[in-house]
């Protein structure tokens, strides 16, 4: 869930209300040298859109890991945090149906394989949430080409979507119409 950034961003837009604070997150991570954003930055961008996601937590320490499953108290999903880890199934930095009681291991564990992957310094910890109820799961992607300018990417989600890469993708911005013919085809 990490979004590859442009090398410069497009004109403002008045039409969005949360514009400016996109903006300010894109070139916060421009500043920083970064050509992507965490898999919670990108919520955050997205939640401001009105695109609602399960609740998490961004836990930076086993204490705050098992607090957090605590909290939640149903199975857990823990994936490490990183903006440089944009495949974090493939690096073993994903745990699936955790146990509250064992939240605290498993963040160690993903944090540990991030850590392999990235370089520790990279890794900013782990989020916690509680697991997805059953459904269908979508992989919905946006991405800079140099060449066409910026893209949409909608298909089949979770750890299968590499294997598949079953997707469409369409120049931005798409409207409602389009959105839907892409998840039809």
């Amino acid at each position: 869930a990490s979004l590859p950034l442009p090398p410069a961003l497009p004109a403002p837009d008045a039409g969005s209300a949360q514009a400016d604070a996109t903006r300010r997150v894109l070139r916060e991570a421009l500043a920083q040298g970064r050509n992507s954003l965490s898999e919670r930055e990108v919520k955050t961008l997205l939640s401001g859109y009105g695109i609602p996601f399960v609740p998490e937590v961004l836990a930076t320490t086993e204490a705050e890991a098992a607090a957090a499953g605590q909290r939640f108290g149903r199975p857990l999903a823990i994936k490490a945090e990183s903006p440089q880890l944009l495949h974090k199934s493939d690096a073993g930095a994903v745990r699936l149906r955790v146990a509250p009681a064992d939240a605290a291991q498993a963040f160690r564990d993903v944090v540990e394989a991030a850590a392999k992957a990235v370089g520790r310094e990279q890794v900013r910890g782990a989020l916690i949430q509680p697991m997805a109820r059953p459904g269908l799961e979508i992989l919905a992607g946006l991405r800079f080409d140099p060449q066409f300018g910026p893209g949409i990417t909608v298909g089949l989600g979770g750890v299968t979507s590499e294997v598949l890469a079953d997707v469409v993708t369409e120049l931005a911005p798409v409207d409602a119409d389009t959105a839907r013919a892409m998840l039809a085809r």
